[in-house]
C-alpha cells in the first residue's frame, strides 16, 4: 500500500497509543552523580511526581476513542508501572472498564550501565549543559558500542513488540493498546518502524517529552500476517496530532 495512502485511510481506530511515563522525582536536574547512577541502573527508583501524575491523566483526555483501548501493557520499571496504574484507573472511572496491565521487559528502558559517564565527566557535562548534553553523551558512547546493551539487542526487541502487538490483535479481541514506555525505547521503535538505524544521533529524532505519545497505525492489509519479520509498511508511526484531528473532524461531522 502507498504510504500516502496509508496515512490517508488510518483511522484512530487502527493505532495503538505509545506514551512515555511521567515526570518523576529527585532526577529532572541532575544534581548529584549518584542519583544519575541510580536513574540508570534502578528500575525501583523514581516514583512519578504530582506533576508526573497530571501529565498521565492529561494524556488519556487527548486520545481518541480511549474508551476502545482493552489492553494496557507497560514496562517493568516504577514510573512506568505508576503512570500505567493511573491510565487504568481514569479508564476504569470514565467508561466503568477494568483495563488489564500486562508488564513486559520489550518495553523496558535501554540498557546501559551506571559507569558509562565517570563523575568527572559527569560534572563537566552538567556545567555544560545540564541534563540534556549528559543524555547526548550517554547515547553517542552508546551508538559507538562502548556500553550497555547492544543496538543490534534493542532493535531485535522492537521488532519482537511489533510481532507481540499483531499477535494480540489477531488472536483477542483487543481493539486498542496503551504502552508505556521510555523515549530511548521509544526512538529506537520509531526508528525501526521506518526502517531507519536505531543508532542514528539522538538530535535527529523529536524526544518525546514526560507524558508525550504518538501512535502505532497497523495497515489493515497485512495485518493478520504470520510472517515470522516485520513487513515494510506492516506499521506506521504517526504523531499525535494527526489523529486527534481526525477525531475531532469525525465529531463535527
Amino acid at each position: 500500500m502507498d504510504k500516502h495512502k496509508l496515512q490517508k485511510e488510518t483511522s484512530p481506530k487502527s493505532g495503538d497509543v505509545f506514551i512515555r511515563h511521567g515526570s518523576f522525582e529527585r532526577y529532572s536536574q541532575l544534581p548529584q552523580y549518584e542519583t544519575f547512577k541510580e536513574f540508570l541502573s534502578n528500575p525501583d527508583a523514581f516514583p512519578l511526581s504530582e506533576k508526573g501524575k497530571e501529565e498521565i491523566k492529561k494524556v488519556v483526555e487527548l486520545i481518541p476513542d480511549k474508551e476502545t483501548i482493552s489492553l494496557i501493557l507497560s514496562s517493568p520499571y516504577r514510573r512506568t508501572e505508576e503512570s500505567a496504574r493511573i491510565i487504568q484507573e481514569e479508564l476504569l472511572r470514565q467508561y466503568q472498564k477494568e483495563v488489564p496491565i500486562k508488564i513486559t521487559e520489550l518495553l523496558r528502558e535501554i540498557d546501559i550501565p551506571p559507569d558509562v559517564v565517570s563523575e568527572t565527566e559527569f560534572y563537566e557535562l552538567l556545567k555544560k549543559g545540564g541534563a540534556e548534553t549528559i543524555a547526548d553523551a550517554v547515547f553517542e558512547k552508546w551508538r559507538a558500542g562502548q556500553s550497555g546493551e547492544l543496538p543490534e539487542e534493542v532493535e531485535k526487541r522492537a521488532k519482537d513488540f511489533l510481532k507481540y502487538t499483531r499477535r494480540v490483535h489477531k488472536w483477542t479481541l483487543h481493539e486498542k493498546i496503551a504502552v508505556i514506555s521510555h523515549t530511548s525505547f521509544g526512538r529506537a521503535l520509531r526508528r525501526v518502524i521506518g526502517g531507519r538505524q536505531i543508532t542514528l544521533p539522538r538530535k535527529d529524532d523529536a524526544i518525546l517529552e514526560t507524558g508525550g505519545h504518538y501512535f502505532i497505525a497497523r495497515n489493515p492489509s497485512k495485518e493478520k500476517s504470520n510472517l515470522p519479520g516485520i513487513q515494510q509498511e506492516e506499521f506506521m508511526v504517526l504523531p499525535a496530532e494527526k489523529f486527534i484531528e481526525t477525531d475531532k473532524n469525525n465529531k463535527e461531522t
